[in-house]
């Protein structure tokens, strides 16, 4: 994934935007922004996955 890719934050349950992406130590830590609550969200180690944009309704882009 990088930025500007869709991706899917399982544990929130919501669609999200990848706005930048930095490895630290090993681990990848993503900025995202969550369309749905119109925030944005720091995580690290959180299962997201990635959305294929060409599957969709094209709801998000």
């Amino acid at each position: 994934m990088r930025s500007g890719d869709w991706a899917y934050l399982q544990n929130l349950n919501q669609p999200c935007r990848i706005l930048e992406m930095e490895m630290l130590w090993g681990v990848t830590f993503y900025r995202v922004w969550l369309p749905v609550e119109d925030a944005l969200y720091a995580c690290g180690l959180l299962p997201v996955t990635e959305v294929n944009p060409d599957a969709g309704t094209g709801e998000y882009s």
